[in-house]
């Protein structure tokens, strides 16, 4: 893990012109200070590849981006004081990534600042990119409650499979902590600010979004609830009976509902439109939320703030049209004449509509009170249907039946193309998959360099990494697995995850020549936990395993007990060289040779902390880290939103806190450590 260091260099000299016009860095949210959605056709960045300076409206003590761009550009960015003092510039690293897709946040050194500029290191310009300034980090976090744990697991929340895409088929994380439950009463439409046309697909950008609300704004999991993309196509986010994190003081028993992309100039589709208008019809059905405007409303309408803002001119104009039942006709009535719903049904191996290479033909599909069968050869069906959205239903033998919703306007040919999945021979099953790849010391955070023809085995089945992609996949009856990767010229890797009856579960693997645990976890998919201290050593000999959490330090009785916030993308070292990164729950492990070692953490904005371990031949050692806030703590997981509009939960956790001086401090707790010394078998 590369730390940031930021050298401050905090000249008297006056910032010349800091009253910024919001146009000239393409802001369109209060929050913002870059935004290129605004810019139109107009670059953000000058000739020099500099932005210019950006003045919050209200000091921040992190600036969080989310951006758009090829593997090869870097950025750099300085932050500023009302006074015109400036630190030097730094590298913005990302904090998570995901092909063109990133996240990433810097905090202020010293505390709070009013201005940020950024430039282009090298590489070409980001496509698309958000930067706010936040003055808090984090929501509420309450302790789960036993009706909120399976909601923790890749799975189909209360959205109805007819109308919305599960958590699982856009590769969901499990939340970071519960917010609380609540019961719906009310709505609020948004928009995520996000391109359009967009580069990436929806669930990509669903991940992205979760990725920077998670680990920048310190929220418990992606803020909304639901999610409309362009295509109509509706992604559940949060369940919707958890409080939110869309709306400043008024997330309680409030439903967020966003479409994805920027509404200030373009429409929405119709289809959009009409989509939007079914999820409220099962709202007030399921839930009873009055469809009219005193309880589904627009967020600058809690906002009060100026047109353009939240959810963007063009959807705002259209809240009337939501709730009389769709676009085509405000006052709810019909189109006319009829289309055609068509598709084909093919083998959903993990990969969605993206690889329909394996056809079912003969498959039973319905749809609109008609059925057919999908043909022979390449499983094609259509219907000649009314306008209208439609639940399509498809079943084949040995398969699991699968239900997609799809809109039809008159005249209009629409696709809708149904993956079945492979059922198992006992109905209790479930499905691992992933990739392999090359771990280079950055766990699943890279997954640039795949690994095909590796071998995957979990449990009794086995499978071989696909030519291209390295994507494998294993069904398996429901439990927990050591799921093991091997390749020619690498050593084994393993992973720890759990397989749920019916649910498809992401575990990629990574694999290394020389020593290390690849360990980690999937940033396109569920992370099943990986605190089991269970599994097998990867490569065969007789080793140890070293494992357990990197924590901040809060007391000497909370780090016995390995209690205490826990940090993710901490870089954790063993005296023998190995070197993991641990995943967004804080988690690491690392096979070694038995005996006695010393296991050091780095993490941004910590002191480097190091704690003696030892493990036995093929035994297992629990082994916590705690590391020291490097200044004031800083409170909150590491998080931020790209989608939302600037808008903070119902209570917030501030940036940072007095403390103590760091290196006296970090001397106190070394000696605490050391007369505590842990050595666990």
């Amino acid at each position: 893990m590369r730390r940031i260091a930021v050298a401050l260099t905090l000249s008297a000299s006056l910032l010349a012109g800091a009253c910024i016009q919001p146009a000239s860095t393409g802001v369109l949210e209060e929050d913002e200070l870059y935004n290129t959605m605004g810019l139109g056709s107009l670059p953000l960045f000058g000739p020099e590849g500099i932005a210019p300076v950006s003045a919050s409206t209200q000091p921040f003590c992190r600036v969080g981006l989310m951006w758009d761009a090829p593997e090869g550009t870097r950025l750099e960015g300085r932050i500023g004081d009302a006074a015109g003092g400036w630190s030097g510039w730094f590298p913005i690293e990302p904090r998570w990534t995901e092909g063109i897709a990133h996240t990433g946040h810097v905090d202020v050194p010293w505390g709070q600042a009013e201005l940020f500029q950024l430039r282009i290191a090298a590489g070409p310009q980001p496509s698309h990119l958000i930067a706010e300034g936040l003055a808090q980090i984090g929501e509420v976090q309450l302790e789960a409650a036993p009706e909120l744990e399976p909601y923790a697991q890749t799975r189909q929340a209360l959205g109805p499979s007819w109308l919305v895409h599960s958590r699982s088929d856009w590769g969901a994380r499990q939340p970071a902590c519960s917010s609380g439950s609540h019961s719906p009463s009310k709505a609020t439409i948004h928009h995520t600010a996000t391109p359009l046309p967009d580069s990436i697909s929806p669930p990509a950008r669903m991940r992205q979004m979760q990725a920077y609300h998670i680990d920048t704004r310190g929220w418990c999991d992606i803020g909304y609830h639901f999610v409309v993309d362009r295509n109509g196509e509706i992604w559940q986010g949060r369940n919707e009976t958890v409080i939110g994190a869309h709306v400043a003081n008024n997330n309680t028993n409030n439903v967020g509902i966003s479409y994805m992309g920027t509404y200030n100039s373009v429409a929405p589709t119709a289809t959009q439109i009409d989509r939007g208008a079914t999820l409220l019809s099962w709202l007030n059905e399921r839930y009873g939320i009055p469809l009219d405007r005193s309880h589904v409303k627009g967020h600058r309408e809690y906002r009060g703030n100026s047109s353009g803002d939240c959810p963007g001119d063009q959807i705002q104009s259209r809240l009337s049209q939501l709730l009389g039942g769709g676009s085509g006709d405000p006052g709810g009535g019909q189109e006319s004449g009829t289309g055609t719903l068509q598709g084909v049904i093919f083998a959903d191996t993990g990969s969605g509509t993206a690889d329909m290479s394996i056809r079912i033909p003969g498959s039973t599909v319905s749809a609109g009170g008609q059925s057919t069968g999908a043909r022979s050869g390449d499983a094609y069906w259509s219907f000649s249907l009314p306008p209208g959205t439609y639940g399509v239903t498809a079943s084949a033998p040995g398969y699991q039946s699968a239900t997609r919703t799809c809109s039809l306007a008159a005249g209009e040919q629409a696709w809708c193309s149904i993956g079945l999945v492979e059922a198992s021979g006992t109905g209790a099953a479930g499905e691992l998959l992933g990739v392999v790849f090359v771990d280079t010391g950055a766990g699943t955070a890279d997954m640039s360099q795949r690994v095909p023809g590796a071998e995957v085995r979990a449990g009794s089945a086995s499978a071989k990494a696909r030519d291209g992609d390295a994507y494998w996949s294993l069904s398996l009856p429901e439990g927990s697995y050591t799921v093991v990767a091997s390749a020619s010229g690498y050593r084994d890797g393993s992973r720890s995850c759990t397989v749920s009856a019916g649910q498809q579960t992401w575990c990629s693997v990574g694999v290394l020549a020389g020593g290390g645990d690849p360990g980690g976890e999937d940033p396109g998919g569920e992370d099943p936990g990986g605190g089991d201290p269970g599994g097998e050593n990867p490569g065969g000999e007789p080793k140890g395993r070293i494992y357990g959490y990197v924590i901040e330090f809060t007391s000497a009785d909370a780090f016995e007990a390995c209690e205490g916030p826990r940090i993710a993308g901490a870089e954790v070292r063993m005296d023998s060289g190995e070197i993991v990164q641990t995943g967004s729950d804080a988690f690491f492990e690392l096979w070694v040779e038995p005996g006695d070692h010393v296991v050091a953490a780095s993490a941004a904005g910590y002191l480097d902390g190091g704690y003696p371990c030892s493990v036995e031949p093929g035994g297992e050692s629990l082994c916590c880290i705690a590391v020291l806030p490097d200044g004031p703590p800083q409170s909150g997981s590491e998080s931020q939103d790209p989608g939302e509009d600037g808008s903070e939960p119902d209570e917030m956790v501030g940036c940072s806190s007095a403390s103590a001086p760091g290196s006296l401090l970090a001397g106190i707790v070394l000696i605490v450590l050391l007369s505590r010394r842990r050595l666990r078998p």
